[in-house]
């Protein structure tokens, strides 16, 4: 079995304490960056599960035919 705790984390350069309209824009910028990234990371997941999910269902079908 693989490791199961490991340290991850998505970082992104931001603005320490933005206070004007640009420093804001670019913080907002980059958390929606970093908010994507996580999105992808979730898609890529789910998308692994649903291969795992459909590779047990194919091999339930298998064992279920080899039983009647």
């Amino acid at each position: 079995m693989r490791e199961l705790s490991k340290i991850k984390s998505i970082s992104y350069i931001g603005i320490e304490n933005p206070s004007t309209f640009t420093e804001i824009s670019v913080e907002v910028a980059g958390l929606r960056h970093l908010i994507s990234q996580a999105e992808e990371q979730i898609c890529r997941l789910n998308q692994a599960l649903t291969l795992v999910e459909l590779e047990n269902e194919g091999q339930n079908d298998r064992n279920s035919s080899k039983t009647t």
